[in-house]
């Protein structure tokens, strides 16, 4: 009967064991997904984040804007680039956002 509640004992503490080293491993794992640092910001303020045109019409023509990082601007420039000099645009007013903000490290 000793022997066998002594086996039970070892058998609980490898699970409790097994257990343990499974939340601290989930915990490192959840740290560092959710890491807040700023190399992965897009933006720390207002002046980090400006509109840009995001289809080849302007917004003023039907087209779509965005507020992005000044970083990212080069990168629509060159998608830009790609428009046609006789795309056809509606003379639509589309222009929804009047100003750029960072928040929460997102370019708003």
């Amino acid at each position: 009967m000793l022997i066998f509640s002594l086996n039970i004992m070892k058998r609980g503490k490898k699970i409790i064991l097994i257990v343990i080293i499974l939340i601290i491993s989930l915990g490192i794992i959840y740290s560092y997904i959710n890491k807040d640092t700023n190399e992965f910001k897009e933006c720390q303020t207002d002046s980090d984040c400006i509109k840009v045109q995001t289809t080849c019409c302007s917004c003023n023509m039907g087209g779509k804007e965005m507020c992005v990082s000044k970083k990212e601007v080069g990168f629509y420039e060159k998608q830009l680039e790609n428009c046609s000099k006789d795309s056809a645009c509606i003379a639509l007013y589309a222009c929804d956002i009047k100003s750029c903000g960072c928040i929460e490290g997102r370019c708003v």
